[in-house]
């Protein structure tokens, strides 16, 4: 048997073009997820400007026993505003889905009432995302003689607000935010880690 010929040892061989292209894109879309990310981050809070005249709660899933927790807390947090500012006009903003019994708008006009809220509400009943919650409630606002870019505050979950903001500039709203919590720390994580996905598709898909 003939030995094999002998093949000087050459170094380790570096990465191929492929693998250091796929490094590469790699490293731009963890550094983009993260820039994402912080802008969520940075949109969390509060932030109202002046006194803005009206005010829309966009919906979340409505249940059987009422409110989800989500939704509770928005409408909790345009609550505890409104004792202070209650000449502003309101928006309930949200359609029905087919897994809930009513539109969203209705459960979260009926919520505001049993708490005693007695203001005016005007009730936007057939969105059913983020985009739609905003147009609709544009037009709803207009047709009431109230121009969105006097100063609007939306009010959604702390992790929504980053996409509010976009989408709100981008229909002319005069943007300010209130922020309501997310309770449950598990979803609230969630959501937070998903929000940049839905803020690209926002800035890209959503005019």
């Amino acid at each position: 048997m003939k030995d094999r010929a002998y093949q000087p040892y050459g170094g380790k061989r570096g990465m191929s073009l492929w693998k250091k292209l796929l490094c590469l894109c790699l490293v731009l879309a963890a550094a983009c997820y993260l820039a994402l990310e912080t802008v969520v981050l940075v949109n969390a809070h509060d932030d109202v400007e002046g006194q803005p005249g009206a005010m829309v709660i966009l919906g979340a899933q409505l249940q059987e026993q009422g409110p989800s927790l989500f939704l509770q807390r928005r409408l909790e947090r345009a609550l505890a505003y409104l004792e202070t500012h209650p000449d502003v006009l309101v928006v309930v903003s949200g359609g029905q889905g087919p897994d809930e019994p009513d539109s969203e708008a209705n459960g979260m006009e009926a919520f505001l009432r049993d708490r005693g809220f007695a203001g005016t509400i005007l009730k936007e009943d057939q969105s059913h995302n983020t985009k739609e919650n905003l147009k609709n409630s544009k037009e709803l606002l207009a047709r009431n003689g109230y121009d969105v870019a006097r100063g609007v505050i939306l009010v959604s979950n702390d992790f929504h607000l980053a996409r509010c903001r976009l989408l709100g500039t981008r229909f002319g709203y005069g943007v300010s935010t209130l922020a309501a919590d997310s309770d449950h720390l598990w979803y609230k994580i969630y959501n937070f880690l998903r929000e940049p996905v839905g803020l690209v598709k926002s800035f890209a898909l959503d005019w």
